[in-house]
């Protein structure tokens, strides 16, 4: 039977750390190892990390000064001992067949095993799923389903194979805050010849509260030209692998990236830079939508997100000519955008 590694990156969970661990030590699926990555946290989460390990033969602890969760995941991964590498975050949790439902004693010696996900909050719960149980061969049907339902977007709810992993020296990157795990997930598809995608949604993905921002802080502009340059390089060597023409199926992506442009441009028009800041960093946003006239004419199927386009676009927004004026449709526009973002919600970014 493989040996799954399970990887848990871990930075001030100590609310939410004993309900992810617990449910992986209820897994109907035994032969597992838990890698729990402690990322400096102030909190007690290294205690409760380190009570684990001496409790569970199964569970190791590390602890590693903070610098961010794809350094903790890439350390979880050198020191992992499974076939296969499992990522859950710490403030999710798995139900008890979430990892027997990938199929990996049934379906034998794959490159990647997928399955859906749940999301819980947002005063909502929906699945994104796939709708057949089924093993691909270097078809493109399972990446298309999987980026169109933005499965693709997170390295948690599938398995790696980590030979596959270390001979392809796939990590996360760690130069980067926005979009890391999305860039992880296409470097490795790019090796997968043989993929099994399950029917099962065992993963829940919680919303823990606060704003219903996508990314809950500002990125700079540039970070995210480079998140869109690299998913394009990488889907580029997929849409070769797979012999992929019609890219139609990434209009949800477009839509979402987007979001993702607006939600920091809110974080510059709230912020406390000078005037002179503002504006020039709002001037370079905007010049980018418009450079960009793909993504910028991506049919969002909402009214508020063509109103706010239009007014972003607007001259007289634009050129921040009268003081009044502006701090009157700043406070709408942000109030605008994030009433879109909570409409798209979580599903958006993942």
């Amino acid at each position: 039977m493989p040996k799954i590694s399970i990887i848990i990156p871990i930075y001030k969970s100590e609310k939410f750390l004993k309900k992810c661990v617990d449910s992986i030590l209820s897994q109907t699926f035994k032969n597992i190892e838990i890698l729990l990555i402690d990322d400096g946290s102030p909190d007690l989460s290294g205690e409760i990390c380190d009570q684990y390990a001496s409790e569970y033969s199964q569970v190791k602890a590390f602890h590693i000064s903070n610098s961010g969760v794809s350094a903790a995941r890439n350390f979880g991964i050198s020191k992992s001992s499974g076939e296969y590498l499992c990522f859950i975050d710490s403030d999710d949790y798995v139900e008890d067949e979430y990892l027997e439902c990938f199929g990996l004693n049934v379906y034998l010696d794959l490159d990647l095993y997928m399955q859906g996900y749940r999301i819980l909050g947002l005063n909502r719960e929906e699945e994104k799923k796939f709708p057949q149980n089924a093993v691909y061969y270097n078809q493109k049907e399972p990446y298309i389903y999987s980026e169109m339902n933005f499965i693709m977007a997170s390295p948690c709810f599938k398995l790696y194979r980590r030979s596959v992993v270390e001979e392809n020296h796939i990590l996360f990157d760690e130069s980067i805050s926005l979009g890391e795990d999305h860039l992880f997930s296409l470097n490795y598809y790019c090796y997968v010849t043989s993929v099994y995608v399950s029917t099962g949604c065992f993963y829940n993905y919680v919303y823990h509260g606060g704003e219903q921002h996508l990314t809950n802080r500002y990125v700079p502009l540039e970070n995210i030209l480079y998140y869109s340059d690299q998913i394009e390089f990488f889907r580029n060597k997929i849409f070769a692998n797979l012999g992929i023409i019609n890219t139609s199926f990434l209009i949800p992506w477009k839509k979402a990236f987007v979001l993702i442009v607006l939600d920091s441009l809110v974080r510059v028009l709230e912020s406390k830079w000078s005037w002179g800041d503002k504006r020039m960093e709002y001037k370079k946003y905007i010049a980018y939508l418009n450079s960009d006239k793909e993504l910028f004419e991506v049919r969002i199927e909402n009214n508020s997100t063509k109103i706010l386009l239009l007014i972003l676009n607007s001259k007289l927004f634009h050129s921040f000519t009268f003081v009044y004026t502006y701090i009157y449709i700043r406070k709408k526009i942000v109030l605008l955008i994030k009433k879109i973002i909570f409409q798209y919600g979580k599903s958006s970014v993942r």
